[in-house]
């Protein structure tokens, strides 16, 4: 496999050429700048930022493509060192905001334009210094400086942090310019391995998750009226860019999962027909009934279409109550894959399937570019004070997937840091499986008799397993126990990753070593983006019987592109036909694979592709491909233990079983014949071109 970055190195570019490639694109800049000055200037800044209403859908994506788009050419043009000084430098952004805001600059400037020496005075601050927080702040596009008159002014950018705004985002700059500030210098050690404190719990010293530590200090309050403010910023989105009215029927039932009550009582004071109920822990539920049905409670006013009966305690990861319509914002965003996969399986076993049902999730979808980085500060910000994570649309959809969802739609909400991700029930899933339980019973064995026929071995490619950066994918991982033995073997800095399609089998992460990551994934959807030629070796086994050759092939060339250059794949599969020492010796061992072959054609299938391997890895375009065969002791050979021996036999006549429905007649023709020996696999390595 060659390989190469994809630029064209060939033609020679004067510099000349780059000079007025330079000069043109100012101009053009320049230009479309001076367009922006007067009438449409305003025009551009009543529609995109006005505080009373949402900006037209149309405006709001292309300005956000706009803005990407100027990102990457900045990139391109900036120095490097720029680049890099906007992060070790970036401290002086937050705090500059932050003097500003302790200061009362903001509400100082809401009575019109001052000086210096006006705004110092005001102020109490020293005006020298005044100046160089306020240099580095209208620079930025927060304040308005006017150097002909020397005044200084509220921008509509500097105005959302007045005390009077609705939405407090000031309230912002005191938490996140201080406390998560704090918390941040946490994240270098949280990030080594082997380390198992969040960088809020290393910052602070404390074993105490972020909100017990936050209420122990008597941040709660800062914390709620934080996100209360941010809250009441984006509820114009959330009410008008998903359809509700759908919804407003009078009889339907929302639930919102992990409420307090903030988002159901603003769908209720804004449908008039909806009716609502509540699922969180039990103490939780005891407030919100106080604030839905108490004299003066906050929400009293709706609380007569959220009945006590729909305000309910438990506790998610155990079960849900079951309702045909249910909300989640910013909830599984603080929860692991494999909890987030128990909370969607609760969540689909419990609802009632009818017209309306669905799961509207409210969450931030990670992706790329300028427009998006605020789905990128919230993933770190979760990841260093709940250990929790943002997703990207595909492991939004896998997760979905995996729980028996199907993602109906994704709603763009204007001006809100998250997206109404729709799920509806997979017509014909069922949660949690998408493997039968014969699989479920038997496949653990295949690893030690896989084991057992390569010599008490993993893997037989040259690698250097003392490698501190060695990263290994096993793909069809099922229980993880290839992964967790090879852990054994390889330094706690090497990355073991194993994916399978469902992860019904997947072993709880804390009984796994940590650096063991086990993922959902299938073939019929793309991989991760960061999987593409980064492994040192790929293992698969036992994973191609009953896939069509050209399903195979297509396996083994998806399996070959996630490895690096140089790098080592491995595959082990039955061969499907005996050898020839083999039927000599043993001919049970031939009827065997003739009556497993048989039992493979009848459902159209192919079977040996242990036999096709070697042109499978030739076709995808591997070098250095070595072939062995093995004996795979099964049924009562002498070579396997007891406990192996009646494994191997079940799990032979459960491939009967799917393949043919007719167990019964096969389970008599083997007892009778008392297969006894080996069956053949074949294991094939193979090395990538280094080049």
């Amino acid at each position: 496999m060659t390989i190469c970055n994809g630029l064209d190195s060939s033609r020679i570019v004067s510099p000349g050429e780059v000079e007025s490639t330079l000069t043109e694109l100012a101009d053009y800049v320049r230009s479309w700048l001076a367009k922006l000055e007067g009438p449409l200037k305003f025009a551009l800044s009543e529609q995109l930022h006005s505080s009373n209403k949402l900006p037209e859908a149309s405006c709001y994506n292309t300005a956000a493509t706009t803005i990407d788009l100027l990102h990457e050419a900045q990139k391109v043009l900036e120095p490097r060192t720029l680049i890099l000084a906007d992060h070790f430098l970036g401290y002086t952004n937050s705090k500059c905001l932050n003097a500003a805001v302790e200061r009362g600059i903001p509400d100082i400037l809401e009575s019109g334009p001052s000086t210096l020496e006006q705004l110092s005075q005001a102020s109490s601050t020293r005006p020298d210094r005044l100046r160089q927080v306020l240099r580095t702040l209208y620079n930025n596009g927060i304040f308005e400086y006017d150097g002909k008159n020397g005044l200084y002014s509220n921008n509509d950018v500097s105005t959302l942090l007045c005390k009077g705004h609705p939405s407090q985002w000031r309230n912002w700059v005191e938490l996140y310019g201080n406390q998560f500030y704090d918390i941040a210098r946490g994240i270098p050690q949280c990030t080594v391995a082997g380390e198992s404190r969040l960088a809020a719990q290393i910052q602070y010293q404390t074993d105490l998750d972020m909100f017990r530590y936050f209420h122990q200090q008597g941040w709660t309050e800062l914390l709620h009226r934080t996100l209360g403010g941010g809250a009441e910023a984006m509820t114009p989105g959330i009410l008008t860019d998903y359809p509700w009215t759908d919804l407003a029927d009078g009889s339907t039932v929302v639930l919102d999962i992990g409420g307090g009550g903030g988002l159901i009582s603003t769908l209720l004071r804004s449908f008039n027909k909806l009716r609502g109920g509540i699922f969180d822990l039990p103490h939780v539920i005891d407030h919100a009934t106080t604030l839905f049905h108490a004299d003066k409670g906050k929400y009293s006013d709706v609380g007569e279409r959220i009945s006590p009966e729909h305000l309910i305690g438990g506790d998610f990861l155990k079960s849900v109550p079951s309702f045909e319509v249910y909300t989640m914002k910013w909830v599984l965003h603080d929860w692991s894959d494999e909890d987030s996969l128990v909370i969607l399986r609760n969540i689909r076993n419990a609802i009632r399937e009818g017209p309306k049902s669905r799961l509207i999730i409210m969450e931030a979808i990670l992706a790329n570019g300028r427009s998006s980085r605020l789905s990128r500060y919230a993933d770190i910000n979760m990841m260093m004070t709940a250990g929790g994570q943002e997703r990207t649309e595909s492991e939004w959809r896998e997760l979905a997937k995996s729980s028996g969802w199907a993602v109906r739609a994704i709603y763009t909400l204007r001006n809100t840091w998250f997206k109404a991700i729709e799920l509806i029930p997979e017509k014909g899933a069922y949660a949690p499986s998408v493997r039968d339980d014969i699989e479920a019973k038997f496949f653990p064995d295949s690893h030690d008799r896989a084991r057992y026929a390569m010599g008490g071995g993993l893997l037989h490619c040259p690698v250097n397993y003392s490698h501190a950066t060695l990263r290994i994918l096993n793909s069809g991982t099922r229980d993880g126990k290839w992964l967790a033995d090879m852990a054994a073997q390889v330094p706690n800095t090497a990355i073991l990753v194993g994916t399978d399609t469902s992860p019904r089998l997947f072993p709880p992460s804390s009984f796994m070593p940590q650096n063991i990551k086990l993922s959902v994934q299938s073939f019929a959807d793309p991989w991760p983006h960061g999987f593409q030629s980064s492994f040192d070796v790929v293992h698969q086994q036992f994973v191609l019987s009953c896939l069509e050759m050209d399903t195979a092939r297509e396996i083994i060339s998806t399996l070959v592109s996630m490895v690096k250059p140089g790098g080592w794949i491995q595959l082990l599969e039955p061969s499907g036909a005996p050898t020839e020492e083999q039927k000599r010796s043993n001919p049970a061992t031939a009827k065997l694979h003739d009556l497993v072959n048989r039992a493979m054609s009848a459902t159209g299938k192919y079977h040996a592709h242990g036999s096709a391997l070697k042109g499978y890895m030739r076709s995808a375009g591997v070098v250095n491909i070595v072939e062995t065969i093995m004996d795979l002791p099964i049924g009562t050979s002498k070579a396997l233990t007891p406990a192996l021996q009646e494994s191997t036999t079940r799990d032979l006549l459960s491939v009967i079983e799917k393949a043919n429905h007719r167990k019964h007649y096969y389970y008599i023709y083997l007892r009778e014949k008392n297969t006894r020996d080996d069956a053949g696999a074949s294991a094939i390595v193979a090395q990538l071109n280094p080049s």
